[in-house]
């Protein structure tokens, strides 16, 4: 304790004695290293900077939800690779801003229980596909694999350019390795 408040190493818990958070504290703040709990289980490891996760981290939600990657001021921001596993399951890697996918990136989605697959490399602005981007389908034909090489010849679906999530202006689109029609 320094002026009344934690410093250094220490744990902190509910009222009812349960572990909430095990690190290092500074003026009273989740400050360095640490590792923050929710209903028994680790919910986040890495970085706090004045209370917020800022830096390093890993945090988990519902089970389901995983990622792993930069913190500023307790969002996602920078670097970072989300995991979620559900009724839909889905990937992203890049960058991103304010807890939103911003900047480069790949997203991989499998569709509920049925046998579609997107994916899309481009850019994102607030979660949305924005500017050059390639977008990817295997259902009924398109066939993109996971280690990301072409199978059977097989191009993009559409290639091009985007806004607020939706195809703008000129479009490409393939199938069966055929560039079949001109949007």
């Amino acid at each position: 304790m320094v002026n009344g408040f934690k410093d250094g190493e220490g744990i902190e818990y509910t009222a009812k004695g349960v572990i909430l958070y095990k690190g290092l504290f500074k003026n009273g703040k989740r400050h360095g290293e640490g590792v923050s709990f929710l209903k028994g289980k680790k919910s986040y490891v890495g970085l706090w900077k004045d209370g917020l996760k800022t830096g390093k981290g890993t945090i988990w939600l519902d089970n389901k939800e995983r990622f792993i990657g930069n913190f500023v001021d307790g969002q996602k921001d920078g670097q970072g690779t989300l995991y979620f596993t559900g009724y839909n399951t889905v990937e992203y890697e890049g960058t991103w801003k304010n807890n939103k996918k911003n900047g480069e990136g790949k997203l991989h989605m499998k569709i509920g229980s049925s046998e579609t697959y997107i994916s899309y490399n481009g850019t994102f602005v607030n979660d949305l596909f924005e500017g050059e981007g390639w977008l990817w389908k295997r259902q009924g034909g398109y066939v993109y694999s996971p280690n990301r090489q072409w199978e059977n010849r097989v191009l993009p679906v559409k290639v091009g350019l985007w806004k607020a999530g939706k195809p703008d202006g000129f479009f490409t689109t393939y199938k069966i390795g055929k560039d079949s029609d001109r949007n």
